[in-house]
């Protein structure tokens, strides 16, 4: 799978980490992403364990 934008990369997380994330692009600030922090601290520890994860499997 090849990730070229941040849609791309959004689309990754959702897909595989099953972690909801905007592109920046609908933002004006591409190649970026914007999360939402309206959480618990624990479902955002869960979040960026998923997101790390995802990562490294990208390499």
């Amino acid at each position: 799978r090849t990730i070229a934008t941040d849609e791309d990369f959004v689309g990754y997380l959702l897909d595989d980490a099953k972690v909801a994330a905007v592109q920046g692009e609908a933002f004006g600030l591409s190649p970026a992403m914007r999360i939402s922090y309206a959480t618990s601290d624990e479902l955002l520890r869960e979040a960026c364990e998923r997101i790390q994860t995802a990562c490294a499997a990208l390499r």
